[in-house]
């Protein structure tokens, strides 16, 4: 990590950006299955 960059951006708020957009990331994921589950029961 450049220390320009650490000035402004501490870890802590890393870390919770990052937990953030795993979870939304994991939520899209599910979303995806689910509509992948549909489609495929539509289709027989």
């Amino acid at each position: 990590m450049p220390s320009s960059f650490s000035r402004f951006v501490s870890e802590e708020d890393l870390d919770d950006l990052r937990g953030e957009f795993m979870a939304a990331l994991a939520e899209l994921e599910a979303e995806e299955k689910e509509e992948g589950n549909m489609t495929a029961e539509s289709g027989n």
